[in-house]
């Protein structure tokens, strides 16, 4: 009984050591031509360079507005949640074809109308967590994201 409590114990360290503690969601990218990656799952689709950097978010949200990229004219700046999305696709190497240059702090707008300038970071526990930092910096990049 011993040492099937043993055993038992080391499979659950090997699974989660091989599997990790969180599961992994599938969100594939895929190039559109030379400017626009698009999500495999959500069609969302993303700018693959970056404006700015903007000083206001007026300026960046103007930014977006303004876009034409790939016959699309509906671009918006994305939620703090779609850039985590993102950044969360690049840390598991499924942006397939896909580079963008995530290095810098972006703008990004709640659905009540909130503003966040900041970047994500990747630490280190059991599995990699992921914690968002707002920016001391008064200007950042757009990123920005249709539909």
């Amino acid at each position: 009984m011993k040492n099937q409590l043993i055993v038992s114990a080391f499979i659950v360290c090997l699974t989660i050591t091989v599997s990790g503690c969180t599961p992994q969601k599938t969100m594939l990218l895929r190039a559109e031509g030379s400017e626009i990656c698009e999500e495999t799952k959500s069609e969302k689709m993303w700018q693959k360079g970056k404006g700015g950097p903007f000083l206001t978010l007026q300026e960046a949200e103007q930014y977006a507005a303004d876009l034409q990229l790939g016959g699309y004219n509906d671009w918006r700046l994305p939620s703090k949640e779609e850039l985590f999305h993102l950044y969360h696709v690049f840390f598991w190497k499924k942006n397939n074809n896909c580079d963008l240059n995530q290095s810098g702090e972006f703008w990004s707008v709640a659905k009540d109308g909130r503003s966040s300038l900041g970047h994500w970071e990747t630490y280190f526990l059991c599995d990699p967590e992921f914690n968002y930092v707002k920016s001391l910096k008064t200007s950042g990049y757009v990123r920005a994201i249709r539909p």
